[in-house]
């Protein structure tokens, strides 16, 4: 659950000054476009990345290549993600409106037709990435001092904690957090997904010629 919403569940109501803290934390939302094909295979690669800005979603994975158990044999999914605001145009697109968007990209890379496509399924979430913005910090002091005094209250997670953690990091909290309640006492969550460096790095060489 988002922190935002959890405050609006809180009987009695938090004070004014958290109420507005948390009123001013802005979230980003996104669509999620599932395909499932009739073809054996449309890249090598777990996810791919699209930062270009003419290209109108930002990521596809591929689920077959995480493992081979995720698809009937001969078949194969495609997932595509869009990062968006709720004003955005694509948050009001139906399914097939957002089919006929990608389809030409798809298409002119040669990853697969759209006679390959067996079936398109379309979700929407709200509230997945944080926004940090100039004053969230300031904003998220004040709501978790707030929170951090209701002593039988552990909040974790990217919703739960306002912060742009990774699944790993997520699982960690959960696992530190039971460890909380098993063992009575309190642990630091914020230093879980702390540490300041890439969890994938590596060269890259300019091939020369």
């Amino acid at each position: 659950m988002p922190l935002t919403a959890f405050l609006t569940l809180l009987d009695p109501p938090p004070p004014p000054e958290v109420k507005q803290a948390a009123a001013g934390l802005k979230w980003r939302a996104q669509v999620y476009l599932f395909l499932t094909l009739d073809k054996e295979s449309v890249t090598k690669d777990n996810w791919i990345y699209f930062p270009n800005k003419d290209i109108p979603f930002g990521r596809t994975s591929e689920m077959k290549n995480f493992s081979a158990d995720m698809c009937p044999p001969g078949k194969t999914s495609f997932f595509v993600e869009f990062f968006a605001f709720e004003s955005d145009a694509i948050w009001s697109m139906d399914k097939d409106q957002v089919l006929d968007l990608v389809m030409p990209y798809f298409e002119q890379w040669g990853f697969f037709t759209r006679a390959e496509v067996r079936q398109a399924y379309l979700w929407k979430r709200p509230c997945v990435y944080p926004v940090y913005d100039m004053d969230y910090d300031k904003r998220l002091s004040t709501v978790r001092e707030y929170l951090d005094r209701l002593s039988n209250l552990i909040y974790l997670g990217r919703p739960g904690r306002f912060r742009y953690t990774n699944q790993d990091h997520s699982l960690e909290m959960g696992i530190v957090a039971s460890r909380m309640i098993l063992e009575g006492r309190k642990y630091d969550l914020d230093t879980i997904g702390s540490e300041n460096e890439y969890f994938e790095k590596g060269p890259i060489y300019e091939k020369r010629i």
